[in-house]
């Protein structure tokens, strides 16, 4: 595998990861407590990773190079 496919893969997993963790924060100023907090962050999380491997393989049937979207996305 190529080291920019693997730079970008934990790349991305970083960059979800804190999104996670700021928007549970967040959630927990607006909801006041960490349990509802954390419950809509991680459906919301699931909900995003079911929606993208339902659109992702149409995307990326119209593409030539798989990397090059993934990293553009």
């Amino acid at each position: 595998m190529n080291h920019l496919a693997v730079a970008c893969f934990f790349l991305s997993g970083v960059a979800g990861l804190i999104l996670e963790v700021l928007w549970t924060k967040t959630l927990t100023l607006v909801f006041g407590t960490t349990t509802l907090a954390v419950s809509t962050t991680v459906a919301s999380f699931m909900g995003g990773l079911s929606l993208g491997s339902l659109l992702a393989p149409r995307l990326v049937a119209r593409g030539r190079n798989p990397f090059v979207i993934y990293a553009a996305l």
